[in-house]
């Protein structure tokens, strides 16, 4: 959302900035309006220095310098309600046209702490109302998914009845279904708790190796469609990563599922953990169509213009991969996107700063 700034309309307002107080600047700008026509009469007396000035002439310039500080002291009174209005017109701008203000924030009187306070709970209540959209798209992204696995399997079982095979197919169905019902779940309590103000993230050390394992089997049905093989490595055991889970597993689950789509017939998918510094490393690679190195950031925009078919025709909202980028960066990591040109595979890489070997640790206790 674009930022409306307003600041030049308080000229006036910020000179008297050196008084601390709201009032204080109402009340100098009426003590010099008062005394403007009698320091112009002292001042005039003094200088012109004729004592024979007649009560006429007096008076005269007694009414015509009262008007003047007048006309001067409503302008100046007017142009310090300036940030009330300032106000008024942010909360209509908001309310009427969404746009969101840009609100000074380091005046210190009594109005520049209601400007300050209103543009916070104004970016605010612009930031909850685009994580509940953004976990929206979420669910609009990612139920479309096992419906469609869903779709396929149940297809299998009319087709092919055979006994041992259906309980197979029939534990997927169920095994999406349990999945998806709790990624559901988990979304309607977030969206509640922050209409209340109460969401929480409830973050725990997950296995890294499991929960690859978990994503790659709730994609069986895609990647045994093209055949792909997939190859797990890691230079680190036992690595356990702080997420919040059942979103953290929904970004992996993006990638690999973007990994199928775009790999060829009887391809591979590497993914491999490294560390890098006190960095780990998560790279997801396809052999599949890849994309123009230039691309790469583009990959990650909201409707993403660079989005195409896959391999077996399959759709691209557009979504998935910045729904991902949000996930990752809330988990105060990073991703990238690579790939050497068209027809040469991508790899997505995901850096973590918080996670943990048990191994190293449990070596380390036994020396102590």
């Amino acid at each position: 959302m674009k930022k409306v700034s307003r600041n030049s309309s308080l000229i006036v307002y910020r000179k008297l900035s050196f008084l601390k107080k709201y009032s204080y600047k109402f009340l100098f700008v009426s003590f010099v309006g008062i005394h403007i026509p009698l320091l112009g009469i002292i001042a005039f007396l003094l200088n012109v220095g004729d004592t024979s000035i007649s009560s006429w002439h007096i008076a005269s310039l007694t009414l015509a310098l009262t008007l003047v500080a007048t006309g001067a002291t409503l302008w100046l009174q007017n142009e310090l309600l300036k940030p009330l209005t300032l106000v008024k017109s942010a909360l209509d701008d908001y309310t009427e046209k969404h746009k969101l203000p840009q609100l000074p924030n380091y005046y210190e009187d009594e109005a520049g702490l209601i400007m300050s306070k209103l543009q916070n709970t104004l970016e605010q209540l612009q930031q909850l109302l685009d994580e509940k959209q953004d976990l929206i798209s979420l669910l609009s992204h990612d139920l479309k998914s096992p419906i469609n696995q869903i779709k396929g399997l149940v297809s299998i079982l009319q087709q092919n009845p055979d006994k041992e095979e259906s309980e197979e197919y029939l534990q997927l169905v169920s095994s999406l279904c349990d999945q998806h019902a709790s990624l559901l779940s988990e979304v309607v309590f977030i969206l509640k708790h922050k209409e209340k103000g109460k969401a929480q993230q409830i973050f725990e050390y997950v296995n890294l190796q499991t929960l690859l394992e978990e994503c790659i089997q709730d994609q069986q049905y895609n990647h045994e469609k093209k055949e792909l093989t997939f190859h797990i490595n890691s230079e680190v055991n036992d690595v356990y990563v702080l997420v919040e889970k059942i979103f953290f597993r929904q970004a992996i689950r993006n990638l690999i599922e973007n990994a199928i789509k775009f790999s060829y017939q009887k391809g591979r998918v590497h993914i491999v953990s490294t560390l890098s510094g006190s960095l780990l490393h998560i790279n997801i690679k396809d052999e599949g169509l890849g994309f123009a190195p230039e691309l790469a950031p583009q990959l990650f925009d909201k409707f993403t213009s660079q989005g195409r078919k896959g391999t077996f025709n399959e759709p691209s909202t557009g979504l998935g991969l910045h729904l991902t980028k949000k996930i990752i960066e809330q988990h105060e990591g990073e991703i990238e996107a690579s790939s050497e040109g068209d027809g040469k595979g991508a790899t997505f890489t995901i850096k973590l700063r918080k996670w943990k070997n048990l191994m190293v640790e449990a070596n380390h206790l036994s020396l102590n």
